[in-house]
């Protein structure tokens, strides 16, 4: 997650977070997600922090699986 430090100076950012990939500061640890999904409003966003677990566990909850085994939580 995040540009890494050992890259030229221009080759990515992490503007406007701070840090660098491996940081425990923002820019190493947030990177933006694009979800595009037909029950989904155009241009809304889901403004806390998700991990991969919730991609699992929401696509698990879409099919009608049981939930309760999960780390994830459902994103929908």
């Amino acid at each position: 997650n995040g540009c890494p430090r050992y890259l030229p100076a221009g080759a990515c950012s992490n503007g406007p977070v701070q840090g660098f990939k491996r940081d425990h500061l923002e820019g190493g640890i947030r990177i933006p997600a694009i979800v595009r999904y037909a029950a989904l409003k155009a241009g809304s966003e889901y403004r806390e922090p998700v991990l991969t677990l919730d991609f699992a566990a929401t696509a698990l909850r879409l099919a009608g699986a049981d939930l309760q085994q999960l780390d994830g939580r459902d994103l929908m």
